[in-house]
């Protein structure tokens, strides 16, 4: 039977809860219509935390094309790699409408053979090749999905300003023993390893990790501290394109480096493995 009139103990316990459960529990939990208790809390003039109206807004976790309950709570090494790829090449096109939030990132195609397995255990991902305007460069991909939660999470997470900030936030919510697959995610897509014999006797070996002119590299230079790795880091601002990048140029820094990204890599396999086996290269 339907309440004809509210008590004050209602108005007190929607007003107690509404924040907490939003419209449609509360209306269960009371023995009410959806219409009335919109009704009384439009009346009481309640809101709604923008969180809370932004997940009761979006498909449930089991509807969407990537689960958002992966980023709020990271406990698998191959999300913490995709947000290291996602730091290096990747983007956020908001949408006019408010609904169609994309996001994703880019790489050569060869290298997208090789990770798809890994991307597609996450969940579902559109996959573009790109027309180059040179011939003579590499065929790419954009990987791109619509999700407006993860959205959310990566743009309050500096993703929105990627380019001229410090990753400090992003990574101070992967868990330690994770951690180094986001460096990983972050190599494979904007790193190389060199390894060059000019000439009978001389070898060239370095990394470097490219960004832009404006790029705050301090996330990066913490972890090169930790591990007790020397490093240069160069700007050239050029009348085209301007960049910054981080370089290593002695063995036993490269060979640190390494260590820490690849620690799991021959058990678990994530990871571009020719980059992997470039730096083996290296150190032998």
């Amino acid at each position: 039977m339907e309440r004809k009139k509210w008590t004050v103990e209602d108005d007190l316990w929607l007003s107690e809860n509404y924040q907490k459960y939003g419209p449609r529990e509360c209306s269960k939990k009371m023995g009410l219509r959806l219409s009335q208790v919109e009704n009384r809390v439009h009346k009481l003039k309640l809101k709604l935390p923008k969180e809370l109206k932004n997940k009761l807004q979006s498909k449930p976790p089991e509807k969407c094309n990537i689960n958002p309950e992966l980023f709020y709570n990271i406990n698998d090494k191959e999300i913490a790699h995709l947000l290291g790829l996602i730091w290096a090449d990747g983007f956020l096109n908001p949408s006019s409408n408010g609904c169609n939030h994309n996001l994703g990132f880019t790489m050569v195609k060869e290298d997208v053979d090789t990770l798809r397995p890994i991307l597609d255990s996450i969940g579902k991902w559109n996959y573009y090749e790109r027309k180059q305007p040179n011939s003579n460069w590499k065929p790419s991909v954009n990987i791109i999905t619509n999700n407006k939660r993860i959205f959310e999470f990566l743009a309050e997470h500096d993703y929105a300003d990627k380019s001229s900030i410090s990753a400090d936030k992003i990574i101070s919510v992967i868990p330690e023993e994770l951690k180094h697959y986001f460096f990983l995610g972050l190599i494979d897509g904007d790193g190389c390893f060199y390894y060059y014999e000019p000439k009978k006797g001389s070898t060239l070996r370095q990394f470097s990790l490219a960004s832009t002119y404006e790029q705050d590299w301090t996330y990066f230079e913490k972890l090169c501290d930790e591990l007790d790795i020397k490093y240069k880091i160069k700007r050239i601002r050029g009348s085209k394109s301007s960049s910054s990048y981080v370089r290593i140029t002695n063995k036993d820094g490269i060979h640190k480096l390494g260590d820490y990204i690849y620690q799991n890599h021959n058990s678990d396999g994530i990871g571009l493995t020719r980059k992997y086996e470039k730096f083996k290269l290296i150190i032998t």
